[in-house]
């Protein structure tokens, strides 16, 4: 898994529209990122421990994401509640890097995010050129560089 050039992305954002236009944006720059979408956290947990015990099944290769990309207000679990539970998480699932996509520009919140294991927070842009934008960045920053599984 360690020499892959796709990037895995796991989106979790429950407004269609959003995740539309994520994806969209993602595709974009990067046809060939492999994107999962969730429509909750709570998919996105059932998601991530499937992969787990797949891996612990020792299935090949399983798509393990290399980012989160998070919405916070989402109904059931909340994004917050999401990196409460990544953060407890004692194994790979840990250490994927989430990026905090959110309507919100609140500084305490995005200080609340860092502290539960955010690496970004990001305001959803209004523009869909600047969401491209906002995904290239993504990209180029959290694109697979090493092997995070233990």
């Amino acid at each position: 898994m360690g020499d892959r050039k796709k990037t895995r992305v796991l989106v979790a954002e429950d407004d269609p529209n959003h995740r539309l236009l994520i994806t969209i944006a993602f595709e974009r720059h990067e046809p060939t990122a492999e994107l999962h979408t969730t429509r909750s956290a709570d998919e996105a947990v059932h998601y991530l421990v499937d992969q787990r015990d797949r891996l612990l099944r020792g299935e090949g290769d399983v798509p393990v994401p290399d980012v989160i990309v998070l919405d916070l207000s989402m109904p059931g679990m909340s994004g917050m509640e999401f990196l409460m539970w990544q953060a407890e998480q004692k194994d790979w699932i840990q250490h994927v890097p989430v990026i905090v996509f959110t309507s919100s520009d609140d500084p305490a919140l995005a200080r609340e995010c860092f502290s539960l294991g955010a690496r970004e927070f990001k305001e959803k842009p209004a523009d869909f050129g600047e969401l491209v934008d906002l995904t290239r960045e993504v990209l180029k920053k959290w694109s697979p560089r090493h092997t995070r599984m233990e």
